[in-house]
């Protein structure tokens, strides 16, 4: 009998890839260049062309914006996705291939957890993974996509990642969603219990959802453009003027004023959204920029708003952007449960972080810069490298409210005016002489006060110093 040529073998497993991978190739499509993805190890691990069938995941080379990628995308049609010995084998040739080549890693996620058949090998293999993703941290950026689901260990491998996604019927969890939630006694979907909405509410590893791939295609554009150490292109006027910021000093209002092209791209948008974290460029230089969004009812830092600048300032520090931050905070929203709930810590946690930023660090008193707001912010003994301030700002020890309420009520007592009138007079004497942006300038503490129209043109030069080594 006439042996079956390798020609036909290869036909074959074509057919039964084709057949098993539609699905996931779409996927990955969707993401990368038109016709850019290049399929590696597709026989990896296969004995025999019906094995194919055993595809559980697919990797590759492509590029997303003519930049180099490495891929690895689960399929969801083989085992739900469940990650087996060799499974876990290929995954890590193409993390070792992202790390020794220095390309980003992207990985389509739809995995109900391990391969109960491949017993130990199986948690070995997540084990392996996990530790050359701790490499890959240091070379390369890995964005994880998450399609279906991330459960067990594969959902602590998609929140190692750099920049998470999850679409609005996905769920992430570290066990089963399903045994938690009956036990939490609860029937619900688990996109719902744990899915993006929780995870982003809670500001838990998430930072973008997404509905269709395209959106994730192009956040993944404009992240690789802003944490690029090439220049960003834009046409954008860096003397650009913004007379409407003098009345309205929104968060909105000041990204879009500084930014260039008035684009920006906001991190971890639905939680703490008394702050805003964002990445956009200024003058073509990527920065990260944070704005305390505060008001009336929240002026000051709670233990969400720090953790959510620990975390941004962490992943801007670990790119070496420039630092901008819009400071409006009168210090630390202490109550009993918060002191409880470990205030002090997190607030450790986030000077530290602040401490240790390597890159430039420049901040702008929009508004209020007092007690723990000053000093995490815009203390140049915290290495702060420059900052501004608006005329109206307050530079302070105490927001002029609580040091007339705290320390002058003697003085209100025995004033002849009335008590509001009396509270309204050491508040602006307070504000005059205590508390002044240009007191704080005479001392050096501030390095300029302008006006809030004029900040774009002076970030750009000062950021435009910074980027040829001057010293701020």
């Amino acid at each position: 009998m006439a042996k079956k040529s390798n020609l036909t073998k290869l036909d074959q497993k074509n057919e039964i890839l084709s057949q098993h991978q539609g699905s996931v190739r779409k996927l990955i499509d969707a993401i990368v260049d038109p016709q850019s993805f290049v399929e590696t190890d597709a026989f990896f691990g296969k004995s025999d062309v019906e094995d194919a069938k055993g595809e559980g995941v697919v990797t590759g080379f492509a590029y997303i914006g003519d930049k180099p990628v490495c891929i690895a995308a689960q399929n969801a049609t083989v085992l739900g996705g469940a990650l087996g010995k060799a499974h876990a084998d290929k995954i890590l040739r193409a993390i070792r291939r992202a790390v020794d080549n220095g390309f980003d890693f992207v990985s389509l996620i739809d995995s109900a957890g391990a391969k109960i058949d491949d017993g130990l090998d199986a948690l070995d293999g997540y084990a392996e993974i996990l530790a050359e993703m701790s490499v890959l941290r240091c070379s390369a950026t890995h964005f994880a996509v998450v399609t279906g689901n991330a459960v067990g260990l594969m959902g602590v491998f998609a929140a190692s990642s750099d920049f998470l996604f999850l679409n609005e019927t996905a769920a992430l969890a570290a066990t089963s969603p399903y045994v938690v939630a009956a036990k939490a006694g609860l029937e619900k979907p688990a996109c719902e219990l744990l899915g993006d909405e929780a995870h982003a509410a809670n500001g838990k590893a998430v930072e973008f959802g997404y509905s269709d791939l395209s959106e994730v295609r192009e956040a993944i554009l404009s992240i690789n453009a802003f944490i690029s150490d090439e220049p960003v292109d834009t046409d954008d006027d860096p003397n650009r003027i913004e007379p409407a910021l003098n009345d309205n000093l929104s968060a909105d209002a000041l990204l879009e004023a500084v930014a260039d092209d008035r684009y920006y791209l906001e991190l971890f948008g639905r939680f703490a959204p008394q702050t805003v974290t964002a990445l956009a460029s200024v003058n073509g230089i990527p920065v990260a920029v944070i704005v305390d969004n505060a008001d009336e009812n929240h002026p000051k830092l709670n233990g969400q708003s720090m953790r959510k600048i620990k975390n941004f300032v962490r992943i801007a520090d670990q790119y070496g952007l420039p630092l901008v931050h819009f400071v409006d905070c009168e210090g630390l929203d202490a109550c009993l449960k918060c002191e409880q709930k470990g205030l002090a810590v997190k607030a450790a946690k986030l000077v530290d972080a602040l401490a240790q930023y390597s890159a430039p660090h420049i901040a702008v008193v929009s508004g209020a810069a007092t007690g723990f707001g000053y000093t995490a912010f815009c203390s140049k003994a915290l290495g702060v490298d420059y900052v501004f301030a608006f005329p109206e700002a307050t530079v302070g020890i105490l927001p002029a409210r609580t040091a007339v309420a705290a320390f002058m009520k003697e003085e209100m007592l025995a004033s002849a005016l009335d008590p509001e009138q009396a509270r309204a007079t050491l508040e602006a004497s307070y504000q005059k002489h205590a508390a002044n942006p240009f007191e704080a300038a005479k001392s050096g503490k501030i390095d300029n006060i302008i006006e809030p129209a004029h900040i774009r043109p002076h970030l750009a030069s000062i950021l435009k110093l910074a980027s040829e080594g001057g010293a701020l």
